[in-house]
């Protein structure tokens, strides 16, 4: 059984590099840490529910940096599937990502303004009164 004292000990050592300190302001690193884990947790929900695999291509008019006419060279060039084509005709190709894949920019930054939000409220508010 865990006593009284070893949890004082354990919680005394998790809390030793908690904060940083630059100036006045304070950081609290568990608040950004939690953020952080978050945005990777979003991003590997997004991730998963496109099955790892983002396979949409959009084929426009070909440049002149296309050295295949009129048609573009295919990113997804493997065979047995609609892939298999080394050039492809202007068109869209696969499954067009959502605005769940969309949404992978604005998350992140979200949950990074919600923490240092979280982090002034909490540590720095007093700091600049």
């Amino acid at each position: 059984m865990v006593d009284k004292e070893t949890i004082k000990d354990v919680w005394k050592a998790a809390q030793k590099d908690r904060y940083k300190n630059i100036s006045t302001w304070v950081f609290d690193r568990w608040i950004f840490s939690l953020s952080m884990v978050l945005c990777f947790g979003w991003l590997l929900f997004v991730a998963w529910s496109y099955d790892f695999e983002l396979d949409y291509y959009e084929c426009i008019e070909a440049t002149p940096y296309y050295s295949s006419g009129v048609n573009c060279d295919n990113p997804f060039y493997k065979p047995i599937t609609w892939k298999n084509a080394e050039t492809l005709p202007p068109g869209e190709y696969g499954q067009k990502p959502g605005p769940l894949f969309k949404s992978v920019y604005y998350i992140p930054a979200v949950l990074l303004f919600l923490a240092s939000l979280i982090n002034y409220l909490i540590y720095n508010k007093r700091a600049i009164k």
